[in-house]
């Protein structure tokens, strides 16, 4: 079951691979939610699962 969702919305590339190992680092787990990614101008967003792990 979830904990939480977070949107983020990145102005750099490098922003994905910040979220992915503070979660790594807190032993929590991230999954993309399939067909959430978009761009509005120049900043692009998505919908990560964010779940404690076991």
């Amino acid at each position: 079951m979830p904990l939480f969702l977070i949107l983020l919305i990145c102005y750099f590339s490098r922003m994905d691979a910040l979220v992915l190992s503070e979660a790594a680092a807190h032993q929590m787990s991230v999954h993309e939610i399939p067909e959430t990614r978009s761009i509005t101008g120049n900043l692009e967003g998505v919908i990560y699962e964010i779940t404690l792990q076991d």
